[in-house]
């Protein structure tokens, strides 16, 4: 394990680091590493798993309260990050995701899994930008200077890895649902999350916030991050953008139409599970060039826009062409299996310039006493436009099909594009 953790540092150019931020680097790499192994293996069956319990109009409902939920409570856990430390947040997000998956498991009717849903979207609020903030900051407050082509470097090959990760646990995950059951796969899932509870209370220290200890209240916190958002236009509309992109393409595309979608032109689990992670392991090589490619980039904010268009309303338009042209038969077709697999690796390169662009430039232009606050203004006004989108895009689903909630998305992402240009235009740096 040592050994491997060793080449780890070197590939992720944590040896590079300042000798203060290693040990920050290391315990963020295996956290989120673990997590999102842990997310890859259940995420594809959960959302099927839901549908053998309530129909899509319901399933578009419980998504829409979750949404509500953690509108409540993302800014507000935010900010309590920022005054109690990230750690405790997490160690709360960790034990009611624990919780909410033991009701998922013996869950019969929506009512039961609307219980579970409210859990989960009140430890969602808790974790959405936690561990981020949490690196970040210790990133800022080492004595070395902000060092921004290395942290695009190890934040770009943290991409490359989240693939290689998440395309072996969706294979594992296809292998268990198939074999055994959804049930027993989340039953594994949730002997993941304890182990990442463990991790998080042996990895995440103590060093976790540069805030000024003289703030005078939680209150005072809490308004320090709307202020601070209000006043910054630019900030302001490139975060209601990001909001719009995410709450279409997550709310609508991811929630409610994805995993169908794969199984229509799958047949079955497996090769549902099989096309997911075959796309996340093909990704992994696209993912390494494109962080060859942040390293050439010189124009951050007309990178960020042209990528965030190539990943959102351009790659939506082309899978509606794709799906009309050659519509799903609801069984394996090697053809069309092929084909959905080359959709999702065209937009490989733009994912990972775009996440890793938007990381350096929220960690050169947010204060770091607001960190987690700012870092959670995106979720919340995402699960503010999720309620909405979610609820009427199960709508457009259940009554017009797929075509048209697809084409939802499109105009959705259109108008977040557009907040997007502006705020770009604004900002300064």
């Amino acid at each position: 394990m040592q050994l491997i953790t060793e080449r780890l540092k070197t590939y992720l150019h944590i040896n590079q680091m300042d000798s203060d931020i290693q040990h920050f680097a290391v315990s963020y790499f295996k956290v989120d590493l673990i997590r999102n192994f842990s997310l890859g293996m259940v995420s594809t069956f959960l959302v099927l798993y839901f549908l053998d319990i309530v129909t899509i109009k319901a399933l578009g409902i419980l998504i829409a309260i979750r949404f509500l939920i953690q509108t409540i409570f993302d800014y507000p856990t935010g900010s309590l990050g920022d005054i109690i430390g990230q750690r405790n947040v997490l160690i709360i997000a960790f034990v009611g995701h624990i919780i909410s998956i033991i009701i998922f498991l013996f869950s019969t009717a929506f009512q039961h899994l609307l219980a579970g849903i409210i859990i989960q979207a009140i430890s969602n609020s808790q974790e959405s930008g936690a561990l981020l903030s949490w690196f970040d900051n210790n990133y800022r407050g080492s004595k070395s200077e902000l060092e921004s082509r290395l942290y695009s470097q190890f934040m770009g090959k943290m991409q490359v890895l989240t693939y290689v990760i998440t395309g072996t646990a969706i294979i594992l995950g296809g292998l268990i649902a198939t074999s055994s059951s959804r049930f027993f796969l989340l039953v594994a899932y949730l002997f993941l999350l304890v182990s990442n509870l463990m991790i998080i209370l042996r990895t995440i220290n103590g060093h976790e916030t540069i805030r000024d200890q003289s703030q005078p209240s939680y209150l005072h916190q809490f308004t320090l991050g709307i202020r601070f958002f209000l006043k910054e236009k630019g900030i302001l509309y490139y975060y209601v953008g990001v909001a719009f992109l995410t709450a279409a393409g997550s709310g609508i595309w991811y929630e409610l139409m994805l995993f169908p979608y794969y199984q229509s032109y799958s047949g079955s689990d497996f090769m549902t599970g099989m096309l997911r992670s075959t796309v996340f392991l093909l990704s992994a090589f696209l993912s390494y060039l494109g962080v060859r490619l942040i390293n050439k980039i010189k124009n951050l904010r007309k990178s960020l826009f042209i990528h965030y268009l190539l990943a959102n309303p351009i790659w939506f338009s082309i899978i509606l062409i794709y799906t009309q042209i050659f519509p799903p038969e609801f069984s394996f077709v090697l053809s069309k299996f092929l084909g959905i697999i080359l959709i999702h690796l065209y937009v490989t390169i733009s994912i990972t310039v775009y996440t890793v662009l938007d990381k350096r430039l929220q960690l050169e232009i947010i204060p770091g006493e607001i960190r987690n606050s700012m870092y959670s203004i995106t979720p919340t006004l995402f699960a503010i436009l999720g309620i909405i989108f979610a609820f009427f895009g199960g709508l457009i689903l259940g009554s017009y099909g797929f075509a048209w909630g697809l084409s939802l998305v499109i105009f959705l992402s259109i108008i977040g594009m557009i907040l997007i240009g502006v705020g770009l235009r604004l900002f300064t740096i």
